[in-house]
């Protein structure tokens, strides 16, 4: 869990870069981090493929794949009808349990100033297909919108609501803005 979490932070670091740090290395606490990737445009989510492709959102509207530690010059996926904003955009992505055999790939993204959505695709020779909305109208806002999205140990798909900038509610569970949703 800790090289995953590791090389997270090394592919967001490297990400970010304005431009060549030089050495291409991070150094944190005695630990020594090597940039994975460059050239993508805020990296959000990360997920992995049984194949080892690494899949990675970027907030303003593009699923990449990287293989081999190359990253692919044509995206995976642009999203359509995106809204981007400074806490906003395309933001979570997630593989289905039984990936290897369904080829399920899901995304949770802005599409509204005051709404996300998460809808599911097929993904197929690196390309996302076949979308079916899993659920829409996630009460967002520009900032605090959420889209933290996974399967749970029950194979259920759990999704992350944030507080829309209503700080008052934050820890409101009965609020749809701060719930933990799950698909059944």
């Amino acid at each position: 869990m800790r090289r995953f979490a590791l090389l997270c932070l090394a592919v967001v670091c490297a990400g970010c870069s304005g431009g060549d740090s030089g050495s291409g290395t991070i150094a944190l606490r005695g630990t020594h981090l090597e940039t994975v990737v460059t050239g993508l445009h805020v990296p959000w989510a990360i997920v992995f493929a049984p194949d080892n492709a690494m899949y990675v959102t970027e907030r303003t509207g593009t699923v990449r794949v990287v293989r081999g530690g190359k990253l692919s010059g044509t995206p995976v996926y642009t999203v359509p009808d995106l809204v981007v904003g400074s806490e906003i955009g395309l933001m979570g992505m997630t593989l289905h349990p039984k990936f290897a055999t369904n080829h399920y790939a899901y995304l949770a993204y802005g599409y509204r100033s005051d709404a996300v959505k998460v809808v599911r695709y097929k993904l197929e020779s690196d390309r996302l297909i076949e979308d079916k909305i899993i659920l829409a109208d996630i009460p967002a806002a520009m900032n605090h919108a959420g889209c933290q999205i996974r399967f749970g140990p029950d194979e259920k798909l759990y999704i992350t609501t944030g507080d829309a900038t209503m700080g008052t509610i934050a820890q409101d569970r009965s609020e749809e803005h701060t719930s933990e949703l799950q698909s059944r």
